[in-house]
C-alpha cells in the first residue's frame, strides 16, 4: 500500500506477481480493511512521513490480529537530521517527524509489546555527536572528491554493511531502526 497512485502504478508495472496486490491507501485511515485481518504487517520508512502517527498506530493495531506481528522501520533522527536539535524539524522535507531509539520505543509501546530491536548500518556512538557530523560534512563540502564521498558513505554505512542485525550493547547507533512488535490480546 502507498498513498501515491504513481508509486502503486509503478510497483504494479515493475513487480507484478500473482501473489502480491498493490493498492492506494492512507495508512492513517484504512477504512477498507477489517479488524484483525493480518497476521503480520511490515511498514518500512512510513512512520516518519505521517501527520497523525497516533492514527497510523491505531490502524496498525486494529487491522492486526491479537498476537500478530508489526515490524516497523525508520531512520534514526540523530543521523538523518543532525541539525534537528537546532532547527526543530527533520532535514528531509518529506519527513514530518523522526525518532531516536528511546522515542520510538516509547511511541510503539503505547499500543504494542516490543519483542526485538534491530538496526541497519550501525555507526559508532561518537559519530552521532553533531559537531563530529558537522566537521565531516564541512570537510566533504570543501573536498568534494569521489574518495572523500566514498569515505563518508562508508563511515555512515558501517563500511557498506547494510545487514539488519540485532541491537546489542555497544553496537552504536543504526541509520535505520527495525523494531518487531506484537499486538496484545486487548
Amino acid at each position: 500500500m502507498d498513498i501515491s497512485e504513481e508509486a502503486v502504478g509503478f510497483a504494479r508495472m515493475q513487480y507484478n506477481t500473482p501473489n502480491v496486490t498493490y493498492s492506494v491507501a492512507n495508512a492513517q485511515k484504512l477504512t477498507t480493511i477489517s479488524d484483525g485481518e493480518f497476521d503480520v504487517i511490515v511498514s518500512f520508512e512510513t512512520i516518519e512521513h505521517l501527520q497523525d502517527v497516533g492514527a497510523y498506530l491505531d490502524e496498525m493495531k486494529r487491522i492486526l490480529r491479537p498476537g500478530g506481528v508489526f515490524v516497523v522501520s525508520t531512520p534514526d533522527r540523530r543521523l538523518a537530521s543532525f541539525w534537528y536539535w537546532y532547527l526543530g524539524h527533520p532535514r528531509n522535507p518529506y519527513h514530518t517527524q523522526e525518532y531516536t531509539e528511546r522515542e520510538l520505543f516509547d511511541l510503539l509501546s503505547t499500543r504494542f509489546q516490543i519483542k526485538a530491536c534491530y538496526g541497519q548500518a550501525f555507526v559508532p556512538q561518537w559519530l552521532v555527536f553533531w559537531p563530529v557530523q558537522f566537521i565531516i560534512r564541512v570537510f566533504r563540502g570543501i573536498f568534494n572528491t569521489a574518495k572523500v564521498r566514498d569515505f563518508r558513505d562508508n563511515l555512515y554505512s558501517n563500511g557498506g554493511n547494510c545487514k539488519v542485525v540485532p541491537k546489542e550493547p555497544g553496537t552504536g547507533v543504526p541509520n535505520y531502526w527495525v523494531i518487531s512488535c506484537v499486538r496484545g490480546e486487548k
